[in-house]
């Protein structure tokens, strides 16, 4: 099952992970992103760009847009 967008700690391990591949950000290098490398933040933009991801309007629920409760919609296959 894919984790919801922004996803960034796996629960009980409280290390972060990039939002993408998963990998842990551990250190300072990684204070301030969500992505573990630039080829994970071009894979993250390119779904921005291609609609891969969709922001709910206030009142709409998963089951009405066609989306998983999951947040990502019908042909996300992460």
């Amino acid at each position: 099952m894919p984790r919801p967008w922004g996803c960034r700690v796996v629960s009980g391990e409280g290390i972060r992970r990039c939002v993408v591949c998963h990998a842990p950000l551990e250190g300072e290098r990684y204070a301030r992103t969500s992505f573990c490398s630039n080829r994970c933040r071009k894979i993250d933009l390119a779904r921005w760009l291609n609609e891969e991801y969709r922001i709910r309007e206030e009142g709409e629920n998963a089951t009405e847009s066609g989306e998983e409760a999951s947040g990502f919609g019908q042909g996300d296959e992460r």
